[in-house]
């Protein structure tokens, strides 16, 4: 199976929350990963805030990064060019996305014809992706 994982389902690999035994699963069995060119610094971007507020240690701040650096290595990242500019300026105004929001389904669309699902959390993109006949897969749901 060919998952595109957006970045908060991805997150779970790294920070144990509801749903972070799916996301192994999913990886597990996965012939292919792919995500957006954004979806490395947005998970960054969450350690650095879980670190700056003490909810992570020095110590499994430099575990996760060094995790997150080896697992990239495996993952197919796709590139940001003008149709995937294009088209996530064409989501924000359809469906009202937050920039980033917008840069991950339409990374997802980029590579529609080969993805058997998206992986997201997120409920605002949830919509949009399900509106843009996408398979979903949350997570968070049983």
């Amino acid at each position: 199976m060919v998952f595109f994982f957006d970045t908060s389902a991805l997150v779970k690999r790294y920070v144990a929350e509801i749903g972070s035994e799916k996301v192994d699963d999913l990886l597990t069995t996965a012939s292919q990963v792919i995500v957006s060119p954004i979806t490395k610094i947005e998970i960054y971007s969450t350690i650095c805030r879980l670190k700056s507020e003490n909810a992570l240690s020095t110590e499994d701040y430099s575990r996760l990064h060094k995790a997150i650096q080896y697992d990239f290595r495996f993952f197919n990242v796709v590139s940001l060019n003008q149709e995937i500019e294009s088209q996530s300026i064409y989501l924000v105004e359809k469906y009202h996305l937050r920039t980033l929001d917008s840069v991950q389904l339409a990374s997802c669309l980029s590579r529609k014809d080969f993805v058997d699902s998206f992986v997201v959390s997120d409920k605002r993109l949830k919509h949009a992706a399900k509106n843009e006949k996408l398979d979903l897969i949350d997570p968070t749901e049983s």
